[in-house]
């Protein structure tokens, strides 16, 4: 890469990233002043889970495909294994958490806490780890305005439906947050997938030789798995 576009894109991201601070600076103040302290919680722990559950089922898995787009093996191939060993799994396991917290922990603070909201993490985990794959896969492809441009959609939508839905719903500003929050991921999804989609074929493909490598890899990468030789 000559030297004015390597400067280029490092403006862009430090611009894009310091843009995500100033946003999610100005949406964490707008939640704290509009939510009362137990709802604020609430919403801190529900947003925080994703987060925590997809870097524990699938931590490997970015680094795994981020390696082989680099390389530029068939997008199909890697989202494949996006879906099924991380949105997939992932979603398995929270299910799987939520059963044995209401049957077990239903007097758990962390069951009492989140309540019936609890099954939102059934929809919120899974977009989450295809977030988070399709970032990965746009970066390890070279598009650095396309990553960017992902990034601060994905900080900047959450903020304007937020205000919009609470200007709507003024006495439920609980409902707002969530929906935004769960609304702006899944529209960073829609775009990430269709960027995507305009520069390589993304028809799924399941080859077992292919992805058993990349579940062995993924596996490896794991930050809970390394270890030093």
């Amino acid at each position: 890469m000559k030297r004015g576009g390597y400067l280029w894109h490092l403006a862009l991201s430090m611009g894009t990233r310091l843009a995500m601070i100033g946003l999610r600076l100005l949406r964490n103040v707008l939640l704290a002043r509009l939510l009362g302290p137990a709802d604020r919680g609430l919403f801190a722990l529900l947003s925080t889970l994703p987060e925590l559950i997809a870097a524990l089922t699938s931590g490997g898995l970015n680094t795994a495909v981020g390696y082989e787009a680099a390389r530029q093996r068939p997008m199909g191939l890697l989202l494949t294994q996006v879906l099924v060993y991380g949105c997939l799994l992932a979603s398995l396991l929270t299910l799987a958490g939520l059963a044995l917290m209401n049957t077990l922990g239903s007097q758990w603070e962390l069951s009492l806490q989140l309540g019936d909201l609890a099954w939102l993490l059934l929809l919120a985990v899974p977009i989450t780890v295809l977030k988070s794959g399709l970032l990965t896969l746009h970066n390890a492809d070279g598009r650095v305005e396309a990553f960017n441009a992902l990034r601060l959609l994905e900080s900047l939508v959450p903020l304007l439906l937020f205000v919009g839905l609470w200007w709507i719903w003024r006495d439920q500003p609980l409902s707002a947050a969530l929906v935004s929050w769960l609304g702006g991921t899944l529209l960073v999804v829609v775009v990430g997938w269709c960027w995507l989609r305009r520069f390589h074929d993304l028809g799924l493909r399941w080859q077992a030789g292919e992805q058993g490598k990349l579940l062995r890899y993924s596996a490896q990468s794991h930050p809970g798995c390394c270890r030093n030789n």
